[in-house]
């Protein structure tokens, strides 16, 4: 299991781990790197890629920790100089004759963070060698990109908070199928369900702009709920379950009622009670009574995710993948 999100506190008084560099000049070298290679990249006519957005590299190198990705590479992105020495790869490559080519993936997917990491020059160099490719998978590159950034992925996300809205640095996969979530629940009937799929695809919509800790919040409430077999807590309860003043806790149910996610009401004996919101549609067969962080908290526990692939990186197209493909 992650770490508990509603305790995220942003780290910016130091640079990326493993550097002394200071952050400020750390950042000055990336916004530069971004002007000069990424913001005004000119395509020729008949290249496949599109160029990369700047809010995809800004993520990249938060996630870097300032070191190449390679397997067992050390060296820095940006030398003590502040010159950029690394690279972005492709993992799949866009063009049909580049190396790792998938014909299933278009020149969109290709851009995306998830097909992208970065390398010191003289690794990039040797994954791209078209003499080398079969030295270089597509699933081996996969799995560094992964074990390298989760080493520094939480650190660093308050690198560049300070130049971009947090919540605005993951975008989004949506499911198309719930085939992965359907079999889960047991619930065949989820599964290609246009209600669910547009009532997930509507959650995510809202929990996108929700900020990182009061997606820990609601996450953490709701397991509460559902071990306590409740679909509400009273406030107190909430209040000394998780530590916090009554303030704190009026101001995150107050974020939480103004993005749709939650909130506060009173119950049948007049008693204030915090509630989460069902998603809508929630699918006929379960009345509409469906709460999307229990969904999240199933799909986790039976195929061993990290919780912060959704509610961090959004992840969820992982909704589609069963269990036995994880």
């Amino acid at each position: 299991m992650g770490r508990d999100l509603g305790s995220v506190r942003p780290r910016i008084e130091r640079g990326p781990p493993g550097n002394g560099k200071p952050i400020k000049s750390f950042l000055q070298t990336i916004l530069r790197y971004l002007k000069n290679h990424v913001l005004n990249e000119t395509l020729m006519e008949n290249d496949k890629r599109l160029p990369i957005k700047e809010k995809t590299v800004k993520k990249l190198f938060a996630y870097s920790g300032n070191q190449c990705a390679f397997k067992d590479c050390s060296r820095s992105l940006v030398d003590n100089g502040g010159t950029m020495i690394g690279k972005i790869a492709h993992i799949r490559s866009p063009k049909p004759k580049g190396p790792r080519y998938d014909a299933s993936w278009s020149s969109e997917d290709c851009r995306h963070e998830k097909n992208l990491l970065i390398l010191c020059s003289d690794h990039h160099d040797a994954i791209d060698d078209e003499d080398r490719e079969e030295e270089f998978p597509t699933e081996m590159l996969e799995a560094w990109k992964e074990s390298h950034e989760a080493r520094f992925k939480r650190a660093e996300r308050a690198l560049i908070d300070r130049y971009a809205d947090l919540t605005a640095l993951s975008e989004p996969t949506y499911p198309k199928t719930l085939k992965g979530l359907g079999t889960v629940l047991n619930l065949e009937e989820m599964i290609d369900c246009p209600d669910d799929i547009r009532g997930i695809t509507e959650f995510i919509d809202r929990l996108k702009n929700l900020p990182h800790d009061a997606r820990g919040f609601a996450y953490n409430v709701s397991k509460r709920m559902r071990n306590l077999q409740t679909h509400e807590l009273l406030v107190q309860d909430v209040a000394r379950s998780f530590n916090i003043s009554e303030n704190e806790l009026r101001e995150m149910l107050e974020i939480l009622d103004a993005h749709g996610i939650g909130g506060h009401e009173r119950d049948f004996e007049d008693r204030i009670v915090v509630v989460i919101s069902d998603r809508y549609p929630g699918g006929s067969f379960r009345g509409g009574e469906c709460n999307p962080f229990h969904e999240i908290l199933a799909y986790c526990e039976a195929t061993g995710t990290d919780p912060n692939c959704f509610l961090e990186d959004l992840d969820f197209a992982r909704f589609d993948v069963l269990p036995s493909e994880q």
